[in-house]
C-alpha cells in the first residue's frame, strides 16, 4: 500500500487489508480485527469521528474547530467524547474532502462532497470561520418509511398519502421541506 501512497494514489480498502493481514503473526485475530477497524477508520474513513458514524445512532457529527465535537441522535446537538485540536480537525477536513474528490485548502477553503457509505460532508477553513476548521458530517439513516408506513403511523392522513402518490405519479414538481435532520433528503414513496 505504500508504494501507491507515495505515488500519489489513493487508499484502497483492499491495500488497507494487505496491510493489517501483513500483521496477523504479530496480534492475533482478535488484534487484526481491532487494527483493521482502526486503520480503515484513520486511513479510509473519518479518523477518530468513525465510530459516531458507525454507531447507528447518530444523525449529524460536527467538529467545531478546536473547541469540541458535536453530535444529533435525534434529539439536539450534544457534546460528543471525543477530542480534536485545531490541526488535527483541519488535516481530518482536507483528508475527508480528498476521500470525496474535492479540494480544500486555502485557496478553495469551502467544500462540499459526498463520502464512502453516503455521509455527506460539508468543511469550511479559516480565514472563513473562526477557530479552526469546521466539519459537518450528515450520516444517511439506514432506517427509511415508505408512505403507507407514514400514513400508519399517523405522520399524515389517507387523504395526504392519496395526494402525494397522484403528485409523484404525475411527475409533478413538488417541494418537501422540513427541519435538519427531518429525513426531507432521503424522503421516498
Amino acid at each position: 500500500m505504500w508504494q501507491h501512497i507515495r505515488a500519489g494514489e489513493m487508499p484502497t480498502p483492499d491495500r488497507v487489508q494487505g496491510v493489517v493481514e501483513g500483521q496477523a503473526g504479530v496480534l492475533g485475530a482478535g488484534g487484526v480485527a481491532r487494527l483493521r477497524q482502526e486503520f480503515s477508520a484513520a486511513v479510509l474513513g473519518a479518523g477518530p469521528l468513525q465510530p459516531l458514524i458507525d454507531s447507528g445512532e447518530v444523525t449529524d457529527v460536527l467538529v467545531n474547530g478546536g473547541a469540541g465535537v458535536w453530535v444529533d441522535r435525534g434529539g439536539g446537538l450534544e457534546p460528543a467524547d471525543v477530542t480534536m485540536g485545531v490541526d488535527e480537525a483541519r488535516r481530518l477536513a482536507v483528508r475527508l474532502a480528498q476521500v470525496a474528490g474535492r479540494r480544500l485548502d486555502d485557496a478553495t477553503p469551502c467544500v462540499d462532497g459526498l463520502l464512502p457509505g453516503g455521509v455527506r460532508l460539508h468543511a469550511v477553513l479559516p480565514p472563513l470561520v473562526e477557530g479552526g476548521a469546521h466539519i459537518s458530517l450528515r450520516v444517511p439513516q439506514v432506517e427509511r418509511f415508505s408512505l403507507a408506513e407514514l400514513a400508519r403511523a399517523g405522520a399524515l392522513d389517507a387523504a395526504t398519502a392519496d395526494l402525494l402518490r397522484r403528485i409523484v405519479g404525475a411527475r409533478v414538481a413538488f417541494v418537501v421541506s422540513g427541519g435538519t435532520g427531518s429525513g426531507n433528503t432521503t424522503w421516498h414513496l
